[in-house]
């Protein structure tokens, strides 16, 4: 499960970043099945404020895992994300706070298997919620958060994301689709989680 010590130096970092801990909330994990640029961070927030969840961000531990292991080469980018890949699936083993409402702040479709099993050894209930967005779409959202220059991740592994998102929903049905064209509407989710959440 990759290097201990590591992780708990990263978890005394990423605990900061944390909202909602103390409070109370049932076992439920909201996921997503997404590329990146289709609004995982943006309906995250929004969730996390109108649920109280603890939202869980990649670029959150991606900062926090660069702080630790800094450089720029190819491989310590590639090791830097196994870190992160590892250490998502320790923090929710080892996560013990008393808010059990967890939002995934990332995209389940690369580490599904490892997701499950964490829900179904710990007795959560998985509420997957698809956002769909067109790559031209993806795309251009890239550009502005990139201050309208190109992503070389976004354009290296654009195509790789779009397959894997296409295989999971092959295997896995999600609760909920979103389209993402500029215009997202979560009247639906709401619908959908006040049911469930029951706030």
């Amino acid at each position: 499960m990759g290097d201990i010590a590591l992780f708990k130096k990263i978890l005394e970092i990423h605990k900061n970043h944390l909202n909602n801990l103390k409070l109370l909330n049932k076992r439920l994990l909201i996921c997503f099945s997404a590329i990146p640029c289709s609004g995982k961070t943006y309906v995250s927030k929004i969730l996390e404020e109108k649920y109280k969840g603890v939202r869980i961000n990649n670029d959150d531990i991606r900062d926090v895992i660069k702080s630790l292991i800094p450089g720029k080469s190819k491989e310590i980018l590639e090791e830097r994300q196994e870190i992160l890949q590892q250490y998502l699936i320790w923090f929710l083993i080892q996560y013990n706070f008393p808010n059990k409402l967890l939002i995934l702040d990332s995209s389940i479709d690369r580490k599904y298997r490892g997701v499950r099993d964490f829900a179904d050894k710990h007795r959560y209930s998985i509420f997957i919620i698809s956002l769909k967005i067109s790559r031209e779409f993806a795309h251009k959202r890239s550009l502005l958060r990139n201050n309208g220059k190109e992503d070389d991740n976004f354009v290296e592994n654009i195509d790789r994301w779009i397959k894997e998102n296409k295989e999971l929903a092959s295997k896995v049905s999600s609760d909920i689709v979103l389209l993402n064209e500029g215009n997202l509407d979560l009247s639906r989710l709401f619908l959908k989680l006040d049911k469930i959440i029951k706030f």
